[in-house]
């Protein structure tokens, strides 16, 4: 079956790409202050897909997938 989700949770991404290794406040206030792009819901706040994908692909110096926006 295919994953076709579109958004991360704070502490998914706190888990994928942090390995828990900072605390949930800290990634709250990256995520408010924009260092982590967001879409806010309600209270909850939800992270892209394609960010963390580019996220994991920066620490393993893979390429990423999404092409750049047009200047």
């Amino acid at each position: 079956m295919k994953d076709d989700k579109v958004y991360y949770t704070l502490e998914e991404v706190r888990n994928l790409i942090f390995s828990q290794k900072i605390s949930k406040s800290t990634i709250r206030k990256l995520a408010i202050t924009g260092q982590i792009p967001t879409v806010r819901i309600f209270s909850k706040r939800l992270v892209p897909v394609w960010w963390v994908t580019e996220a994991l692909a920066n620490a393993t110096n893979a390429p990423s997938n999404r092409k750049e926006a047009a200047r």
